[in-house]
């Protein structure tokens, strides 16, 4: 559906919107003469961890190497990254990813929001458990573009501690990560998420009239699994589509609900839009899609970091929900451009507020997006280090 094309008010239009640029670059990159395995959440259904997995990539391969993803799913990283890669998803696929990891010269852990047990108790042994075999294989290591939210846990405390030591660099996406890290005794250095310097993102075509939101579910207190997370509360769903009402009317917009994950999202954005009067698209992308269906929009309200920076890219005034420290910390290395609202009970009236906050900060945003970019380096400096002849 195109922009000029009008939307069914009070209803839900599923449709996907035919075309947005292709952000991908070419599935088959060129062989390096180093093999470095990325260990992070790669092949997974969530679009902003995909997207980072091809910025590593990309810049692994623009230093000559040449990597090799540890994924949950093999297919689907075939036909995205187009890169080899080994399964790694439960215990049984544990030898095989040690054969690999002697194979390799390297390994690097990021980027994304792995340190942290906000999702759940296996999060950080899932994660680290594959660095922890790398270095006892002794594969050099580097931490790229991490995030590092609440470790709430001593154990995991504890975990971080062992493991993260020894790295040829460490880089991390916000000074609040890095203010975490060092609290668990492990120095870094600032960059910003792999993606936002990233060269496979495109100009849209023109601004639509609507605001793209991206809201998942909140992470609850003593989930083991996101997936096994009990149903939502009615009442946040009343209060959460009472307030994107209230935002898309003040703006005078339609909404377009753009699912990062879809198996997650798209039967929540779908109950929203049920209950709200605005017009509304259904939309979930691909990976070479998904930057350019939230920035095509005019304003953003996301619950999604990579929507947050899908604006950020493409200049666009957001409101982030701060369903996790990430949300918040992203908001406060922006200095508040972006403004981040608390979850626990949307609030219409804030978000309104908090949407004029952001309108009027947003001729600030491409000095913001200059200052990360610029920081990002970061990220191919430590790379370099990893798989340079001299370092190794």
């Amino acid at each position: 559906m195109s922009s000029d094309e009008p939307l069914k008010r009070g209803r839900v239009n599923d449709e996907m919107l035919p075309s947005f640029p292709d952000e991908r670059h070419p599935n088959t990159l060129p062989v390096g003469d180093v093999k470095v395995a990325v260990a992070g959440w790669i092949g997974s259904t969530n679009l902003g961890d995909e997207l980072i997995a091809q910025a590593v990539c990309r810049q692994l391969v623009n230093l000559g190497a040449d990597p090799l993803a540890i994924t949950i799913d093999p297919e689907r990283t075939a036909a995205l990254l187009g890169v080899a890669s080994v399964e790694h998803h439960r215990v049984w696929d544990t030898p095989r990813l040690v054969g690999t990891l002697r194979s390799v010269d390297g390994v690097v852990f990021g980027g994304g929001g792995l340190i942290q047990d906000e999702t759940g108790p296996l999060n950080l042994p899932f994660h680290l458990g594959r660095l922890a075999l790398g270095r006892l294989l002794n594969q050099p290591w580097a931490g790229v573009g991490l995030g590092v939210g609440n470790v709430s846990r001593r154990s995991g405390r504890q975990m971080v501690r062992r493991v993260m030591t020894g790295a040829r660099a460490i880089t991390v996406r916000d000074p609040a990560s890095q203010d975490r890290l060092r609290q668990l005794g492990i120095d870094s250095v600032l960059a910003a998420d792999p993606v936002v310097a990233w060269n496979g993102v495109e100009g849209t075509q023109g601004t639509d009239e609507v605001i793209a939101v991206s809201v998942r579910r909140p992470n609850v207190p003593g989930q083991r699994t996101l997936s096994t997370a009990p149903p939502l509360d009615g009442a946040w769903m009343a209060n959460m589509s009472r307030t994107i009402d209230a935002v898309a009317s003040s703006l005078g917009l339609a909404v377009r609900f753009v699912a990062f994950e879809a198996e997650q999202d798209g039967e929540l954005h779908r109950q929203l839009a049920q209950r709200i009067g605005a017009e509304c698209q259904l939309v979930e992308p691909n990976a070479d899609t998904v930057l350019a269906a939230v920035g095509s929009a005019r304003a953003v309200f996301t619950m999604r970091y990579h929507g947050a920076l899908a604006a950020l890219i493409h200049g666009r005034p957001a409101v982030l929900v701060d369903y996790s420290p990430k949300m918040a910390d992203l908001a406060a290395d922006l200095d508040g451009a972006m403004p981040a609202l608390p979850v626990g009970v949307p609030d219409a009236g804030l978000a309104v507020q908090a949407m004029d906050r952001a309108v009027s900060r947003a001729d600030d945003l491409p000095e913001h997006l200059e200052r990360l970019v610029a920081r990002e380096s970061e990220n191919a400096a430590a790379l370099e280090r990893l798989v340079s002849p001299a370092s190794r």
